[in-house]
């Protein structure tokens, strides 16, 4: 694998998948991810925002194109060599283990690597947010929304990846909430050892937080830019955010 130095974390060539030979949820997806920024990929509802981060981890076949990660092409790996490799995916809606203890949610992040290195990562992510602490005995199923997609972010964060995706970090949670995991996100990119890519509905969130965005529609990439010149661009946010 390249190492870390290598400028471009992911990269994606003609990327085509979908849910059936009638269902094409992308079409010819083309972009590259640089490494130690926040990227986001926005659309709406249907876009295949979310087929494309499973695509990207491992969990959903594709029918053509191909995937490069920090260099080393990765078609031919499954969902556990990808994470293995410094990918990790926080999944849409959190997906939580609800009749598992946060301490034990938390850990599910850490099965590939060595014991040692999974009980300093938890100590990491119990100073980074102290009730993780407090609450660690507590079931998942029992803390509210925020509460879990933090944990589901932090869980993403223990196999100490090169490149975390997030799945629609912000679904279903209030203002107040989406401002603190907005500021965990920053706080995870801040030293650039980090790559973020996530993708949003949530248009102004995803304009605000990244430096690099794509926007998709109908499973087809429209157009691709920093932030700045995209929020720049009322006619475009009209036409396809909404």
């Amino acid at each position: 694998m390249a190492d870390g130095a290598t400028t471009t974390a992911l990269r994606i060539q003609g990327l085509t998948a979908g849910y059936g030979p009638n269902s094409v949820a992308l079409q010819d997806i083309s972009l590259s991810v640089p490494s130690g920024r926040i990227t986001a990929i926005v659309g709406p509802n249907g876009a295949g925002k979310s087929t494309l981060m499973k695509v990207v981890a491992g969990i959903h076949p594709y029918a053509g194109g191909s995937i490069e990660l920090f260099g080393q092409a990765v078609d031919e790996l499954d969902a556990r060599r990808r994470l293995i490799n410094g990918l990790s995916l926080c999944p849409e809606r959190r997906r939580m283990f609800p009749e598992m203890t946060l301490r034990e949610n938390l850990m599910m992040g850490a099965l590939t690597v060595r014991p040692a290195d999974a009980k300093s990562r938890l100590e990491r992510a119990y100073d980074a947010v102290p009730w993780f602490r407090e609450r660690r005995n507590d079931l998942a199923g029992n803390l509210s929304g925020g509460q879990q997609q933090i944990l589901a972010i932090w869980r993403a964060m223990m196999s100490a990846p090169r490149l975390l995706l997030l799945d629609e970090p912000s679904l279903g949670l209030s203002p107040r909430v989406v401002g603190e995991v907005a500021q965990l996100i920053r706080d995870i990119s801040a030293d650039r050892s980090v790559t973020v890519l996530l993708v949003e509905q949530n248009t102004a969130l995803g304009l605000r937080l990244a430096e690099d965005v794509h926007i998709l529609s109908q499973g087809r990439l429209i157009r691709s830019g920093t932030a700045d010149e995209l929020r720049e661009d009322s006619e475009l946010i009209a036409t396809y955010l909404g």
